[in-house]
């Protein structure tokens, strides 16, 4: 499970935002891990598809760093990925996260983290929502 603090950090760190579709908020508490590792996304409009919102937590293992890349690149990636201006937003999706690992792997300062994330996203386009 890995190193733990004796206690637990129990301060929080919330944040919201809103606009004429959404409100949405955010809280993030540290718990027993000697550092926070865990990582969230709110864009309610994407700045590549103004007509796409996407909400990502991700849950860092053994360290901070992947969910933090994730969390600055995955729905930008998604977003700008040819698959989805064709409207096949599932496959670009996949091939998003797949891309993402591959670029992680090939970036300097990521090849070597042994650290990783899980993520859970929720991608809404044209009253669709796309969970992964």
């Amino acid at each position: 499970m890995g190193q733990t603090l004796s206690e637990p950090v129990t301060a929080k760190e919330t944040t919201s935002c809103a606009n004429e579709d959404y409100v949405v908020g955010a809280s993030c508490m540290q718990g027993w891990r000697i550092n926070m590792e865990d990582a969230h996304t709110h864009i309610l409009q994407c700045p590549d598809d103004r007509n796409s919102s996407f909400f990502a937590v991700y849950d860092g293992h053994g360290g901070a760093k992947v969910a933090e890349y994730a969390a600055k690149h995955l729905h930008r990636k998604i977003c700008t990925h040819p698959l989805f201006a064709k409207g096949l937003i599932d496959e670009s999706i996949r091939q998003s996260f797949l891309e993402l690992d591959a670029d992680m792997l090939n970036d300097d300062q990521m090849r070597d983290e042994l650290a990783g994330t899980t993520a859970i996203t929720c991608l809404i386009k044209n009253n669709k929502i796309y969970c992964v």
